[in-house]
């Protein structure tokens, strides 16, 4: 549940809260037509999922292996690779059939999962089946497509140490997170990517066979069809899988030990952050930590926005991200200013987080944003797609099914005292890294 939010849109943002309330209403009224959630036991380590909805002639479709790219193993097997080079072979003709029925499949890993998303009209699920057999069990892979990958990372890599953007996360993360641990691994240099088409098998195989995968559909199908596909469509699974180490170490940026900083060249602009350790979702603190991000660096006429744009016109933008991972990670706000007024920023950030720590919210900006947080839940769930994969993203998190709405409940019936006591307790301006990139 990782989110960066620019706050910009003018006087639509004063309406906003209303619209979302009437949003929401609209939804929690329609919740009790709203189709609910199948599961069923595909195979002793293979659930099924599904969420019918007929009123479009469209499928989607999940496959989810309990796999990622935080893993030990899945690092030195060069599992990225392994799984998404299945749907490319040396004369193309996986991509074609793909292009012949109009059909969107796409295979990624995040950290600790592996997922093929497909999409394709119903008339077509079972044309759609075959064809994710085909690439879950292709064998003539195309090497070339690793060599290619492997170009792609290295100029995206080398473009990114231009952008202070990237420059910036990249010195929060390494700043907050210890060495080792596989979260830097998106803020370093790309490593070698496995060519190795033997080797590549063997860890795809591997991945499809793990225990704990999943089978999941949404849209125009029901409970029979949906059996059907999910029927014989992966391999057996293994018996006896390893036990995978993540690495994740809890953050600690150190605050008090000073600051991170660079200077690029090129720039007329100078990018600001402030770092500190974030919060998992299982926090307690987590819901008032909704509410407190919201006021502090959400909107148009957030706190920091007040602070750095209406009262002086440092800046046209800030924003606010928090990684949601299963032990803390970074949580930064940044924003950007004109060369050389660095310290006039920094001093307004500052004196808006000690008043922030020390005087909390009002009972109105509470109520905003509670506004906010409730109404934003119906824009979140607009299809069956939607709703599948937020029920998956809450899997993954440990969540039941509607976790998400839930903490934005608890959030909502937190008193003003309570916010204010988070407050208090998390966003003293000593509890952050000052991190910058500048102009050489």
């Amino acid at each position: 549940m990782s989110g960066r939010r620019w706050a910009g849109c003018g006087a639509l943002c004063r309406l906003l809260p209303a619209l979302m309330v009437v949003a929401g209403s609209i939804l929690v009224a329609q919740g009790a037509e709203r189709a609910e959630f199948e599961t069923w036991s595909v195979d002793p380590h293979t659930t099924g999922v599904l969420l019918a909805d007929h009123r479009a002639p469209v499928v989607e479709v999940r496959l989810e292996f309990p796999v990622g790219r935080w893993s030990d193993w899945a690092r030195a097997a060069g599992a990225v690779e392994a799984f998404r080079i299945q749907r490319f072979d040396p004369e193309r003709r996986l991509l074609r059939q793909s292009d012949e029925l109009a059909v969107d499949l796409r295979l990624s890993v995040g950290g600790r999962h592996a997922l093929l998303w497909a999409s394709a009209l119903s008339r077509d699920l079972d044309r759609l089946r075959e064809l994710i057999v085909e690439v879950l069990g292709n064998r003539d892979l195309d090497r070339a497509q690793v060599t290619r990958w492997s170009r792609e990372a290295k100029i995206g890599w080398s473009s990114n140490q231009k952008l202070p953007g990237f420059v910036v996360e990249r010195l929060a993360h390494e700043r907050c997170l210890a060495e080792g641990d596989p979260r830097l691994d998106g803020w370093r240099e790309p490593r070698k990517l496995q060519r190795n088409v033997t080797a590549l098998l063997e860890t795809r195989d591997e991945i499809l066979r793990r225990p704990g995968r999943l089978i999941a559909l949404a849209g125009d199908v029901d409970r029979a069809a949906a059996e059907r596909f999910a029927s014989g469509l992966l391999p057996a699974p293994l018996e006896d899988a390893p036990t995978d180490s993540l690495g994740l170490q809890a953050a600690d940026c150190r605050a008090g030990e000073g600051e991170e900083s660079a200077a690029l060249r090129g720039l007329t602009q100078s990018t600001l952050a402030w770092a500190r350790p974030a919060l998992t979702l299982d926090d307690p603190r987590y819901p008032a930590f909704l509410i407190a991000d919201h006021v502090l660096a959400g909107h148009f006429r957030s706190r920091l926005y007040d602070a750095l744009r209406h009262d002086g016109g440092e800046t046209y933008g800030v924003n606010s991200s928090a990684d949601a991972d299963p032990v803390p990670g970074v949580y930064r706000v940044r924003t950007f200013t004109r060369a050389g007024n660095e310290a006039v920023v920094t001093r307004k950030v500052r004196s808006a987080l000690t008043r922030f720590a020390a005087e909390g919210i009002a009972e109105r900006e509470r109520a905003e944003a509670v506004s906010f947080l409730l109404g934003r839940l119906a824009f979140r769930e607009q299809s069956p797609g939607d709703r599948m994969a937020r029920y998956l993203s809450e899997r993954r998190q440990g969540l039941e099914p509607g976790g998400f709405a839930r903490l934005r409940e608890r959030a909502a019936a937190l008193s003003l005292d309570e916010v204010n006591a988070f407050i208090a307790e998390f966003y003293h301006p000593d509890s952050f890294v000052p991190i910058r990139v500048v102009p050489r």
